[in-house]
C-alpha cells in the first residue's frame, strides 16, 4: 500500500478532523495518514482530537502585529515549514479560518483541499 502523508488545518471543533480520523481507522483515506494537525486557534478542540489520537497537534497562531496580507503570507509560510517537515504530499483545511498565501499555494498546487461546513461567502 502507498502512504500520502496529510496535515489538517482547523480553526475549531474539529468535527471534519473527526470524521478524517474515523476514515483513517477504518482504512478508507486511500492510502492517506494524518502526519500532523496545526490549528490557528491555541484553544481547538481539534487540537485535543489530535493529541488523543497521537498526532502531532501544532499551534501556528497569526502575528496580529503583521499588516493583514503579510500576516497571512508569515503563517501560510511557517505552515509550510511544518509540511515539509513532515513529509505532507497533501493538506486538508477542515474548517480552517485562516486565509493562506504565497509559496506554500504554489508548493501544494492541487494538493489541497478545503472542507467548509457552510455555503461560501456569505457564511465565511
Amino acid at each position: 500500500m502507498v502512504y500520502m502523508y496529510i496535515l489538517v488545518l482547523v480553526s475549531g471543533n474539529g468535527s471534519n478532523l473527526k470524521a478524517l480520523l474515523d476514515a483513517q481507522k477504518q482504512g478508507s483515506l486511500g492510502g492517506g495518514i494524518i502526519a500532523a494537525v496545526v490549528s490557528d486557534n491555541a484553544k481547538a478542540y481539534a487540537l485535543q482530537r489530535a493529541h488523543l489520537e497521537g498526532i502531532p497537534a501544532l499551534t501556528e497562531i497569526p502575528d496580529m502585529r503583521l499588516p493583514l496580507n503579510q500576516r497571512r503570507e508569515e503563517l501560510s509560510d511557517r505552515i509550510l515549514k511544518t509540511a515539509i517537515a513532515y513529509d505532507v504530499k497533501l493538506i486538508v483545511l477542515a474548517g480552517f479560518l485562516s486565509i493562506l498565501r504565497g509559496k506554500i499555494l504554489c508548493t501544494y498546487k492541487n494538493r489541497i483541499i478545503n472542507i467548509h461546513p457552510s455555503l461560501l461567502p456569505k457564511y465565511g
